[in-house]
């Protein structure tokens, strides 16, 4: 799909919250507005997000995800399942349960180390 993980997570992200400011976006993928702003430059040049102007605050930009994108959004949600029904398989519910929220916390603690503000490591 020529996606990061960092810009696949954002575009699922925004399907789920369609509409959500750069703060939202940041939050939800647990990385700084400088590094959202960039990934969402370049979802953007690959037609793949529109920032639109809130009508309601004319200096706050709502972000979409583009009809090109929803293509590649069913894509990644087909997948996720996949994925997720092959390790419930493989690994059974209460193992996959226990990979993914050490997976989670392996994240958080990468997230936070010092070498992390070049790059956050996120989730797809």
């Amino acid at each position: 799909m020529d996606l990061t993980a960092g810009q696949a997570t954002a575009l699922l992200f925004l399907n789920d919250t369609p509409g959500a400011a750069l703060g939202t976006l940041a939050a939800g993928l647990d990385t700084d507005l400088a590094t959202t702003s960039t990934m969402v430059d370049r979802l953007m040049s690959a037609d793949l997000v529109l920032r639109e102007t809130d009508p309601a605050d004319r200096r706050r930009a709502l972000l979409y995800p583009t009809e090109k994108a929803m293509g590649l959004i069913s894509q990644l949600e087909d997948a996720r399942r996949e994925t997720a029904v092959y390790l419930r398989d493989a690994l059974g519910p209460e193992r996959t349960h226990e990979l993914t929220r050490l997976l989670d916390e392996l994240i958080g603690q990468l997230n936070r180390a010092p070498e992390a503000s070049e790059g956050r490591v996120t989730p797809a």
